[in-house]
């Protein structure tokens, strides 16, 4: 695999954060093929792959997921998406000891992001108590923060199955989902941000959009290519990449898979709807292929 110039490699964590984690998301086009999947058993359920950015061309439940919505009895998301998981999710996201992005980043890089802040009209006081690794995130999706205020597909999927009466819940906890980042090294989360400033740059020069290209893949439905894509920008001998693959995708594919497999085992008799990032069903070490491994008749739907 070539190796990938340095401020080419927050394309991959890009890439993690749309199609891995609870930060928003996007609904399925009706025109294209939602990544749906059905387990088979007593009472059949399903597996849904969402992408983490709304968008205007994406805002259309594909009929097959309102199908499969309306069957089941239980709706699990991610992690639970009430408003008091919300508000946790952003206190355990802000920097300890009411130290501020200042105290903590090079003065240089501090002077970088409150430029990039200033210049896109938004208030860096907002973000100042935020960690280094939450910070980067931001700047890595800045030109999309507006569509990522609008009502995520997993809060909408979460908020229609409790007026319907389901059973809710999640999968994974916050402190499951944090810890992945909090690991990272101080040094480490610098080199993040560092890394998502540059990108920006190269991309704003190139005129590429990066994640509206990765949409476009999302709507294809292809899990295929979202794999590739995904993988073809991976640099397994960069140590801090390798790291968040495994914490990202390794780990957790294996913790949901798990407790997906343990819910419907548990509770044969009730029919089940699971919404997880896309970036978790693909690959031999996907969700789906690890239900597959533990007995379970996993298949495509929606194509």
């Amino acid at each position: 695999m070539q190796i990938k110039p340095a401020n080419r490699r927050l394309t991959f964590f890009i890439i993690t954060l749309i199609i891995s984690l609870s930060c928003g998301c996007a609904k399925c086009s009706e025109s294209g093929s939602p990544l749906l999947w059905k387990i088979e058993g007593k009472k059949s359920s399903y597996l849904f792959g969402t992408i983490h950015i709304p968008d205007e061309r994406v805002l259309k439940l594909h009929s097959a997921v309102k199908d499969a919505l309306k069957k089941v009895e239980a709706v699990f998301t991610e992690l639970p998406m009430d408003m008091g998981t919300q508000v946790k999710m952003a206190m355990k996201s802000m920097l300890p000891d009411n130290k501020t992005l200042k105290d903590v980043l090079p003065a240089d890089l501090f002077a970088s992001v409150e430029k990039l802040f200033k210049d896109k009209g938004l208030p860096m006081m907002a973000m100042s108590r935020f960690k280094i690794w939450a910070v980067a995130v931001q700047v890595a999706l800045i030109d999309h923060l507006k569509e990522l205020a609008k009502q995520p597909l997993d809060m909408f999927i979460y908020a229609q199955a409790q007026k319907d009466g389901k059973e809710v819940g999640g999968i994974e906890t916050i402190d499951e989902q944090l810890s992945v980042f909090d690991s990272l090294t101080q040094a480490e989360q610098i080199t993040m941000l560092r890394e998502a400033l540059q990108q920006r740059q190269e991309h704003a020069k190139e005129g590429i959009d990066f994640i509206t290209q990765l949409i476009e893949i999302y709507l294809k439905g292809d899990e295929n290519e979202l794999m590739k894509k995904m993988m073809e920008e991976y640099d397994p001998t960069n140590p801090l990449e390798k790291k968040l693959m495994k914490r990202l995708f390794y780990d957790r594919n294996e913790i949901m898979a798990n407790r997906i497999a343990k819910k419907i085992k548990d509770s044969p008799s009730k029919s089940f709807f699971f919404a997880v990032g896309a970036g978790h069903m693909p690959g031999p070490d996907g969700i789906v292929e690890r239900l597959r491994k533990a007995g379970f008749k996993v298949t495509r739907l929606g194509k």
